[in-house]
């Protein structure tokens, strides 16, 4: 049984989505062991306190994230402020995002398939393979976006091996780029 659940705590490890399904495969093993740590304590008080402190525990625990009676620290960070910034040039306008922060989609709408950054990257970073320009360039033509939000320093090198994508693109700084012209 301790074996099992060093495999499951190796999986957990090296599985890349750390999310709350993971700790599923912790079940047996922790209801294996704590029943054996109940079991063992032979004073029967100290075998019922125990058990009343560990299920406190983990009501309060349940509740407590539940209802948020805890705070996280670095929650923050991932909610999306539904204020408008004074230098957002793009609020209301069709924009696409290179860079992990999607922000800025709050205050705009969609334009290209290129939301989710950790799957376009593959794509959009290579651009060393004509199938990829080629790919890009379609996207781009079906679904023209007033906005390019560049967060890291991508569009340069994409105009530079699209130049004619480049040609309808103005940087206005700060790594946002806006479309000369509206069709």
């Amino acid at each position: 049984m301790f074996l099992c659940f060093l495999v499951s705590a190796l999986i957990m490890t090296l599985y890349a989505n750390r999310t709350g399904e993971v700790f599923i495969i912790f079940i047996p093993w922790t209801a294996f062991f704590l029943t054996h740590f109940f079991i063992s304590i032979r004073h029967r008080i100290k075998r019922e306190l125990s058990f009343l402190i560990y299920l406190t525990a983990v009501l309060v625990l349940y509740f407590g994230f539940t209802f948020q009676w805890f705070s996280l620290h670095d929650h923050e960070q991932i909610l999306v402020k539904n204020e408008l910034p004074a230098s957002v040039p793009y609020a209301e306008k069709r924009i696409v995002v290179f860079g992990p922060d999607i922000r800025p989609y709050y205050f705009a709408s969609v334009s290209t398939p290129y939301l989710n950054w950790q799957l376009s990257k593959w794509q959009v970073e290579e651009l060393n393979y004509y199938d990829n320009l080629e790919s890009i360039d379609r996207n781009f033509r079906q679904d023209m976006p007033d906005y390019i939000v560049d967060q890291i320093d991508l569009a340069p090198r994409l105009f530079y091996n699209m130049p004619l994508l480049g040609a309808e693109y103005e940087n206005t700084g700060r790594g946002i780029y806006k479309r000369k012209i509206n069709n």
